[in-house]
């Protein structure tokens, strides 16, 4: 067969999410698969961020974004799969894009947010996410992968899709060990976008409680990192007028050496998100021999299981109450026995391998 693969994610500022994803699970499918051949489209003019991808044949097609989505709108066909006879056509995420009927389309979605809760995205976002009709996408396409048994759910419930059209495979992971940092400073990590759906401002609020009421704990801080995101300014605002606004350090989106530095010799990751189709912070806190306190809504008991302190994201004092468990010594991270199992749970070439028997089922 001829597979096409949708990579314009690869070409977003920071490496992080979908494009990890997308990046990660391209490069096992291209070094397992000796039978089919590959085409990895691009668009628009900014650089495509990650490269080297063998015998691969790019498509980088300088048009702009917006035409194209314009063109998709207007339900006018570009062709883009005519020139290079596709057979199939694997999207990472939904995405603008247009094919020939006798393509094949498999899209794989990783959480159905924007449907849930529309206040956690901004107005273009909204609308961008309305634009891609979504729902009558998910009805045409041929199959469709989710990430967890949670965003097959909502899949099924919220788009009305039947489950043999759904396979759930999760996703992979793959931690890189580092020398941690030395010092002597204590603190939690934060990873991830600022953004209201990750519950940062719990967070916050949740420690501005302990700084209060425990003048022993009030030296412990909070590193966040993870890149800006949309709607944070109320999370920004909340830090600049806190009392305790020093012990609140912005990172901003760290290479992932550093990243990994930093939580190998933190207290523990907070991460109280009020919903994930797959969540990547808490394994890579699991996987780095660390404690996590994180939330019980969505997908997230379905990946970390009975390795976490769990919350409840919408119950500030809930969370408050787990960090102040943590702080007294509790101790429920993985050993490193474990975490070479976990690490193995989570492999891309297992992952590159269950995609691949999905692939030829179209052939």
């Amino acid at each position: 067969m001829r597979i096409g693969i949708d990579l314009r994610s690869l070409q977003e500022d920071n490496i992080a999410g979908i494009a990890y994803y997308a990046d990660q699970l391209t490069r096992a499918l291209l070094k397992a698969d000796q039978d089919n051949e590959y085409f990895l489209f691009f668009n628009s003019w900014h650089p495509i961020r990650i490269k080297d991808f063998g015998e691969a044949t790019i498509v980088h097609n300088h048009w702009p974004s917006k035409l194209i989505s314009l063109l998709y709108l207007l339900r006018i066909h570009p062709g883009i799969d005519k020139k290079y006879q596709l057979d199939l056509f694997w999207q990472p995420n939904i995405h603008f894009i247009k094919f020939s009927d006798h393509v094949k389309n498999i899209i794989t979605i990783h959480d159905l947010s924007f449907i849930i809760n529309k206040s956690w995205y901004s107005l273009s976002m909204r609308v961008w996410h309305n634009l891609q009709f979504v729902k009558n996408r998910l009805k045409s396409t041929d199959h469709i992968i989710a990430v967890s048994e949670n965003s097959k759910d909502d899949i099924k419930n919220l788009c009305n899709i039947k489950d043999e059209k759904i396979t759930v495979i999760k996703s992979g992971f793959d931690f890189q060990v580092v020398n941690p940092y030395s010092g002597n400073e204590k603190y939690f990590v934060y990873l991830g976008t600022i953004e209201p759906r990750k519950n940062l401002a719990g967070i916050i609020a949740a420690l501005e409680n302990i700084y209060e009421q425990h003048a022993e704990y009030r030296s412990i801080k909070l590193k966040i990192i993870g890149g800006q995101g949309w709607l944070n300014r109320n999370v920004f605002c909340k830090i600049k007028q806190s009392k305790y606004s020093a012990n609140f350090e912005y990172l901003g989106y760290l290479p992932t050496k550093e990243k990994n530095q930093l939580i190998s010799v933190s207290i523990a990751l907070i991460w109280p998100s009020f919903y994930e189709g797959f969540s990547y912070p808490p394994l890579e806190a699991m996987i780095a021999g660390k404690d996590v306190i994180t939330s019980s809504a969505a997908s997230i008991p379905e990946i970390v299981a009975n390795k976490a302190i769990m919350v409840d994201p919408y119950n500030i004092k809930d969370l408050e109450q787990a960090i102040l468990i943590k702080l007294a010594g509790y101790h429920n991270s993985l050993s490193v026995e474990e975490r070479g199992e976990w690490q193995e749970l989570y492999d891309w070439d297992d992952i590159a391998q269950k995609y691949l028997e999905i692939f030829n089922k179209f052939k």
